[in-house]
């Protein structure tokens, strides 16, 4: 399952992954698994035999395996064409794209 990115709680993400699942078992992936054991959603989830594995490499492995296997798909796209998804754009992104808005 592929998402838009979201800020919310981890009990509630949890929640929200078990209305979006079909029912089907999940393969976890987390940089704080820690977040979640605590979470009673979760604690069902567990207990259907999934399990949270830690990402000890980083986003930037996970990225990197994700391009290698849309590349070999043939996959490809103009880095430029690209558009981040964040809570907030970066200042100098910010400029970069808009320079007439810097100093406003």
């Amino acid at each position: 399952m592929i998402e838009q990115e979201m800020v919310i709680a981890p009990d509630e993400f949890v929640k929200w992954v078990e209305r979006n699942s079909d029912g089907k078992t999940v393969r976890w992936s987390t940089l704080d698994p820690e977040l979640f054991v605590d979470a009673p959603s979760w604690k069902e989830r567990a207990a259907k035999g999934e399990t949270l594995l830690r990402c000890r490499d980083g986003l930037a492995a996970g990225v990197a395996a994700l391009g290698e296997e849309r590349a070999k798909e043939g996959k490809f796209t103009d880095s430029l064409l690209l558009d981040a998804n964040y809570v907030r754009r970066s200042d100098a992104e910010i400029f970069w794209k808009d320079p007439a808005s810097h100093g406003k």
